[in-house]
């Protein structure tokens, strides 16, 4: 009976001492909201945080003593000094997406003073994985970069286009490099986005243009590529830079196409065969390697030529061809070839930029073989 007594006055002592300390904590602790949904977020772009608002709903102060995230991907960090009765805290939490592609779930357990000691908070989302770097193949040097190209050629591109081409640069030095584009046009408008570039970092550079509308067939921009460290350039390298610049056909209604010129190639291939720097009379004459392209209008317009050019022009003399060609008719175009310039073998192509609407940009591809 001594026992019994003595156990009921400890569960006694027990109860009321509980019931003092539950008296004297009366802090309360409020959340404005207890679930916090980031949405679709990307990889790429890195952590994302999101602050909890907390108040003290009590009439004590409000310690918040720890709050734990049930990952290492969540990061939170919460005030250190009491909150008083009436005032709000903020616990912040981050979290990192780096390598964890799909949805994610995650809790966070703040820890207080409170009478609810415990309360639970959770941040949602889904993370788009970020894209696949491709293997890149560096081509060029110029001083400690590295390039993935050595020109860049945006091929065909609208007046009002705005056309963009892709770049791989890689610092290969010890050293943070900046990069500039130079002797650019400005009627061209071509930009890029270099940056500062740290070392070992490798980045993808996007090339623009929106040439506007005072430029029309093929350009060739011999554009530079300088490298600086701090102020002090120490390298530079020729980038040249190429478009073919077309109109603007997309507003063209089908009444103007079916009236529109209509560019027609003879052949797109003009096989000049062995030439020889021997020529004729003993060799005392050279001879030149020469082939013809007719070009003809079918349309129901004039045809106009906006440019003739070739990416071997040291060894192919392109002769002249008319600026306009009328419907129904033909012109002659020449190409000719000095056998004295070519080493081995010839591998080119004529690139023609017209008024055409179904085919504005047309090619013509020359080759030829040198005797030995």
């Amino acid at each position: 009976m001594h026992y019994l007594k003595l156990l009921l006055g400890i569960v006694a002592c027990l109860f009321w001492e509980g019931a003092a300390v539950s008296g004297q904590n009366t802090a309360q602790i409020a959340v404005d909201n207890k679930n916090y949904d980031f949405g679709t977020i990307k990889e790429e772009d890195g952590p994302v945080s999101h602050v909890f608002v907390v108040k003290n709903i009590g009439t004590e102060n409000l310690v918040i003593k720890g709050v734990l995230a049930s990952c290492g991907c969540t990061r939170p960090e919460w005030p250190s000094a009491p909150i008083a009765p009436g005032k709000t805290g903020e616990v912040w939490v981050a979290y990192d997406p780096k390598g964890r592609p799909g949805p994610f779930y995650k809790t966070i357990n703040i820890m207080s003073n409170a009478a609810d000691r415990r309360v639970t908070l959770s941040i949602s989302g889904e993370v788009v994985a970020k894209p696949e770097r491709p293997v890149v193949t560096f081509i060029q040097k110029v001083g400690p970069l590295e390039l993935s190209r050595n020109n860049i050629s945006f091929s065909i591109v609208s007046q009002n286009e705005t056309r963009k081409e892709r770049l791989w640069v890689k610092n290969s030095g010890t050293q943070a490099v900046t990069v500039r584009l130079e002797k650019l046009p400005s009627d061209l408008n071509v930009t890029a986005d270099f940056d500062t570039l740290r070392p070992g970092a490798v980045r993808e550079v996007l090339i623009s243009i929106h040439p506007g509308q005072k430029k029309l067939g093929h350009v060739s921009v011999p554009a530079v590529l300088s490298v600086f460290q701090g102020k002090k350039e120490i390298q530079r390298q020729d980038f040249p830079i190429s478009a073919n610049i077309v109109e603007d056909f997309s507003k063209l209604t089908a009444e103007q196409k079916a009236k529109a010129p209509s560019i027609q190639l003879s052949g797109t291939m003009l096989k000049l065969g062995k030439v020889s720097e021997k020529g004729w009379l003993f060799g005392l004459f050279g001879s030149d390697a020469t082939g013809i392209v007719e070009i003809s209008n079918s349309g129901q317009s004039p045809l106009l030529i906006h440019s003739i050019s070739s990416d071997r022009q040291e060894l192919l003399e392109i002769g002249k061809l008319p600026k306009k060609i009328d419907a129904g008719k033909t012109a002659i175009l020449k190409v000719k070839l000095n056998p004295k310039k070519l080493e081995s073998s010839l591998d080119a192509l004529i690139t023609l930029v017209c008024n055409d609407p179904n085919g504005p940009v047309r090619q013509i591809k020359v080759t030829a073989e040198k005797e030995k």
